[in-house]
């Protein structure tokens, strides 16, 4: 038991270091836009 709660608690900090990184990367997208770097048509397919 003590091992399955020691791999929750791996998989969550790596989780939530993923999502850290996502949200980062999601605040400098939104910066670059809004400070003119990209334009929305970099965002078309």
């Amino acid at each position: 038991m003590l091992e399955q709660d020691e791999e929750v608690n791996a998989d969550t900090a790596a989780l939530e270091k993923q999502k850290r990184h996502l949200e980062k990367g999601k605040s400098r997208l939104i910066d670059s836009y809004a400070e003119g770097v990209i334009e929305k048509s970099d965002f078309d397919p």
